[in-house]
């Protein structure tokens, strides 16, 4: 938890009880999506994506939009070396300097966070 907000600083983004701020970021995409500016037509929203909530993401890989990064490992290693490059990328993603220790000590926070898989049934047709 102690990197998750210090160290590492998850939580400038990640906070509140879903784990959101809800707002937009480009954290350098690998792709060209354009994402917010396909809304905004704002040329300060090309490559920007709403911050995911951390509930659950056990669940949800692969992550982040496109499903390019396969694992929180993965994730974890693209916020440390901080982020591709992209011309739009936020200014704040820069590298964390993480021990290898401590990005999986990070992910093994963020896996403590999914608790157990929700059980959903198929809905019955009448």
């Amino acid at each position: 938890m102690d990197l998750f907000i210090n160290k590492a600083g998850c939580y400038s983004c990640h906070h509140g009880p879903n784990l959101t701020d809800n707002n937009y970021y480009n954290v350098g995409p690998k792709s060209e999506d354009l994402g917010r500016y396909n809304v905004t037509h704002n040329e300060a929203d090309c490559g920007k994506f709403r911050t995911p909530g951390l509930r659950g993401l056990n669940f949800t890989g692969p992550y982040l939009h496109n499903g390019f990064e396969v694992t929180l490992e993965d994730v974890v290693h693209l916020y440390n070396v901080g982020g591709n490059a992209h011309p739009n990328k936020d200014p704040r993603l820069k590298p964390l300097g993480l021990t290898e220790d401590e990005e999986l000590a990070l992910v093994a926070f963020l896996r403590s966070m999914s608790g157990t898989p929700p059980k959903i049934s198929q809905p019955m047709i009448p």
